[in-house]
């Protein structure tokens, strides 16, 4: 995950109006998580969405608008069920810090990609795979 997708500044702005505020390094993450969303999406299926900017406003910025809801109500766990590529869990999980984040999927060859991001982010101790369905 050496590359990063930079966040565009629409999507920055659309998060502001949302009233989500990310530090620069919580936007690197994110985009390097995108980054390898769509290098994994050459050989499996993760997402039809185009890379760039259309990436960051259909993933980020709408997995992101649930950061209000959650943090009012003071959920400390979470579960994304059918996280296929990791959306919104893994967005959430990089900005909530003290959200513990389980992501459930049944493709196995989903949740290795999965495994991957969540070791290269910096996340295993707070992001947990589950392969069930």
């Amino acid at each position: 995950m050496a590359c990063t997708m930079s966040a565009p500044q629409s999507a920055i702005d659309a998060l502001g109006v949302l009233g989500v505020e990310l530090e620069s390094g919580d936007l690197d993450a994110l985009g390097r998580y995108l980054e390898s969303l769509y290098r994994a999406n050459a050989t499996m299926n993760l997402t039809a969405v185009p890379e760039g900017e259309e990436a960051w406003h259909r993933h980020v910025v709408d997995s992101l608008s649930l950061l209000p809801w959650i943090a009012s109500t003071g959920a400390t766990t979470a579960i994304d069920v059918g996280t296929g590529g990791g959306l919104p869990g893994i967005p959430l999980a990089l900005a909530l810090p003290g959200l513990r984040m389980t992501l459930l999927e049944a493709t196995g060859r989903k949740c290795e990609f999965l495994q991957e991001c969540v070791q290269a982010l910096g996340l295993p101790s707070r992001c947990s795979i589950v392969n069930l369905r």
